[in-house]
């Protein structure tokens, strides 16, 4: 017969040891997208050590920067500042002293780590646009619910951390030239759970897929040239649709957001 006093040890270990064997399952099945992380795969076009440069001059700007509105992204946010897009970039944004903090091939745990070492500093936005979770498909491999999941992450990061700037959140635009490639269905469904999760975090939400694709939902080449990454012409047609959205939620105190 066990005693009363047994038991109650008995029970106490029991509950000890599901408590830590669920936590470690826990942590074993933590989202790796939602996970801050650094890069650490050096890439033909991009080395770790050229991506840290690149951290570490937005760390210097993010320091001083009186900036009203903030780009966060990869490389289809970083194309803006590329060639003949800057002057798109900044014929529409240049009177916010906008910032372009996107980096080409980052992931949403890349983004998140480099907002939480430093990319933030002293800036005080009233407005963050942002764009992220493509590149967690193709490097990656993780699904639309893991995409979701981290960039919810970095949102829900942003609000904590930047309470007072308005955040608006793009949709991940198509990829890949034919409407029933694989991506797309991944795409549409991550796009899918994060309009869901900005109408519940009362974040603007907008999709300007649609502006990319001609009459059969394919992706002609004089809109992004490899499917992926918009051409000037692209980044024309995203600014003519993004500017105007832009420039309310700065200038004035919206409650109604598009779902």
């Amino acid at each position: 017969m066990i005693k009363p006093c047994h038991k109650y040890l008995i029970s106490t270990i029991s509950i000890l040891w599901l408590v830590i064997n669920c936590s470690s399952l826990g942590a074993s099945e933590a989202n790796p997208a939602a996970q801050a992380a650094p890069r650490t795969i050096n890439y033909d076009w991009m080395s770790i050590a050229q991506w840290r440069e690149q951290h570490n001059a937005m760390v210097k700007t993010a320091s001083s920067s009186r900036s009203q509105l903030l780009f966060l992204g990869d490389s289809i946010t970083a194309g803006w500042s590329w060639d003949e897009n800057s002057t798109i970039f900044n014929t529409h944004f240049a009177q916010y002293h906008a910032l372009n903090f996107g980096i080409g091939g980052d992931q949403t745990q890349h983004l998140l780590w480099r907002l939480q070492n430093g990319a933030l500093g002293s800036l005080q936005p009233k407005l963050i646009v942002l764009q992220i979770g493509i590149n967690n498909f193709g490097h990656s491999h993780h699904s639309a619910e893991q995409v979701a999941g981290g960039v919810t992450a970095i949102v829900n990061y942003l609000k904590q951390q930047r309470s007072k700037s308005k955040i608006l959140l793009l949709a991940m635009f198509p990829a890949e030239h034919e409407a029933n490639h694989p991506i797309r269905a991944n795409i549409q469904h991550a796009n899918e759970l994060l309009k869901s999760m900005a109408k519940e975090a009362s974040v603007a939400f907008y999709d300007f897929g649609n502006i990319f694709l001609n009459s059969q939902d394919e992706i002609p080449n004089t809109l992004m040239a490899d499917f992926l990454h918009p051409t000037r012409a692209g980044y024309q047609k995203l600014a003519d649709k993004l500017a105007p959205i832009v420039n309310e939620m700065i200038g004035s105190e919206i409650t109604q957001y598009q779902y």
